[in-house]
């Protein structure tokens, strides 16, 4: 996305705590990121794939349904209307998949797996192509089906905290209508965590909060806990409403012994390209 978020998953992934990472190729600080990841292989590095941020990798005469006037991605509200509304064209999905993960490789790097900008992918309209492409390459994809809730004692609220969980509900909706009729022959984790499925969501993150949304009992099998550090808060304004959230989270992890959070569930830190057609293995952050 940018330089900040770029260096902050660098750092943490020598320190131990994240395994994996998916890269925008449309984004400004792509091609350093793509650089850093060839010459550290131990890194997971997967496709995210976007139709809501910035300018198409495709042509744009062959994906004019997914593009706006200006020729750029409208945002995030605008497509998920477009894509309720069937509006959407599933073969111009296909083609800017494919010039994307085209660009991801002819970086260097070999994909171990797929996730998109804003889970977009598990769109009416998206998913089966991605399903379809994913089977095709054989690539892990994220499930971004929500955890269970942490309810702690009341206290403030993160502005923007309740909007994020009805859209959770919606994302957990939209998924149990459309991940299971498509989803055959996809390797996937078994659960998926965020900080913001603590509620209220921290004002101020620890690494505590993390070995809670992984203590034993609450997950089941593998599990994906995303993050999304930056270093600099200010430097993701604009591109993201979680700027904080996203400087917090990379102060918690870079203080984190990661061993402290696997241990207590018996968890073993993998990336998310050793994941087998039906995972088993228990994996670590990613």
């Amino acid at each position: 996305l940018v330089e900040s978020v770029n260096e902050a998953v660098f750092e943490l992934h020598e320190r131990g705590v994240v395994t994996s990472a998916t890269m925008l190729v449309n984004g400004q600080a792509f091609e350093s990121a793509a650089s850093w990841a060839v010459r550290h292989p131990s890194l997971g590095v997967g496709l995210h794939f976007n139709i809501t941020l910035g300018s198409p990798t495709a042509p744009q005469a062959r994906i004019a349904s997914l593009i706006g006037p200006d020729g750029r991605f409208p945002g995030r509200r605008k497509a998920e209307w477009r894509a309720f509304l069937g509006r959407i064209n599933s073969d111009e999905i296909a083609v800017e998949l494919e010039a994307q993960f085209e660009k991801l490789k002819a970086s260097g790097i070999r994909p171990t797996h797929l996730d998109s900008h804003q889970h977009v992918h598990v769109l009416p309209g998206v998913w089966r192509v991605v399903a379809d492409f994913a089977r095709t390459h054989g690539l892990p994809v994220r499930c971004p089906r929500p955890g269970p809730l942490i309810r702690r004692p009341a206290g403030q609220d993160r502005p923007g905290s309740l909007t994020h969980r009805f859209r959770r509900s919606v994302l957990g909706f939209i998924l149990s209508m459309q991940w299971d009729r498509h989803s055959r022959g996809i390797s996937s984790t078994d659960s998926f965590t965020t900080i913001f499925d603590i509620m209220p969501t921290p004002p101020r993150i620890k690494g505590g909060d993390y070995a809670d949304l992984l203590r034993p009992g609450r997950l089941d099998g593998s599990v994906e806990v995303m993050v999304h550090p930056a270093k600099d808060a200010g430097s993701v304004a604009g591109l993201t409403r979680i700027g904080d959230v996203s400087s917090q989270e990379f102060i918690a992890l870079a203080e984190l012994d990661p061993k402290s959070i696997h241990a207590p569930g018996g968890y073993i830190p993998c990336h998310s390209g050793r994941l087998g057609p039906q995972p088993q293995q228990q994996g670590g952050p990613a």
